[in-house]
C-alpha cells in the first residue's frame, strides 16, 4: 500500500497526522490492549497516526486513555449482548475475535488475515465498511467509495450478523 498518497489524499478531506508510532509503542499498545495489529493497521501506524476527534489516540498511555480506549473495544460486544434479538447469538460473543477501534464506530477484527476488513456496527445496524484498511480509508474519508462485494474473510459473530441485516 502507497501510504503516502493515501495520506495526502486524507489530508486534502481534513484529517491531521502525527509521526508514525515506533516499534516500541506498537509493542506496548499490543501488550497494554493484550492484542497483535493486523500487518497493515502495524505498517499504517508505523507510518503515520492519524489524529482527531474520532481516532484513538494510541500514543497516550495514560490510564484514563487506555480504560476509554478498552471501552471502545468492549462496546460493540455490549451493544449487541443489550439488543434482545439478538440473544439467541450470545453464545458466539464468546468466540469473537477482539475488535481494534480504527475511527468512531469503525473496527478491524483481529482474525488470522494480514488485512482485514474493517466494519461499521452500532449494534445489529452492522455493515462492512471496507474489505481492508486502504478499501475504508477511501470509503471514509476520500469518499472514492467501492462496492464492498470482493471476498470478505469470515469474521465470527460480525460476519452473521451482517448477513443477518440483509
Amino acid at each position: 500500500m502507497d501510504f503516502q498518497i493515501l495520506i495526502n489524499k486524507m489530508k486534502e478531506n481534513g484529517i491531521c497526522f502525527q509521526k508514525g508510532l515506533s516499534d516500541s509503542e506498537i509493542d506496548r499498545i499490543e501488550n497494554i490492549y493484550d492484542i497483535l495489529l493486523p500487518s497493515s493497521l502495524r505498517n499504517f501506524y508505523k507510518y503515520a497516526l492519524p489524529i482527531g476527534k474520532n481516532f484513538p489516540k494510541w500514543n497516550d498511555f495514560s490510564n484514563e486513555n487506555i480504560n476509554f480506549i478498552k471501552e471502545r473495544m468492549y462496546l460493540p460486544y455490549k451493544w449487541i449482548s443489550s439488543d434482545i434479538m439478538w440473544c439467541k447469538a450470545l453464545w458466539e460473543i464468546k468466540d469473537a475475535p477482539k475488535l481494534i477501534p480504527i475511527y468512531s464506530h469503525r473496527y478491524m477484527p483481529i482474525i488470522n488475515h494480514p488485512d482485514p476488513p474493517v466494519f461499521s456496527t452500532v449494534g445489529r445496524d452492522t455493515i462492512w465498511y471496507g474489505k481492508n484498511l486502504r478499501e475504508y480509508f477511501y470509503n471514509e474519508f476520500i469518499r472514492e467509495y467501492n462496492c464492498v462485494t470482493d471476498y470478505i474473510p469470515y469474521v465470527p459473530l460480525w460476519s452473521e450478523i451482517i448477513r443477518n441485516n440483509k
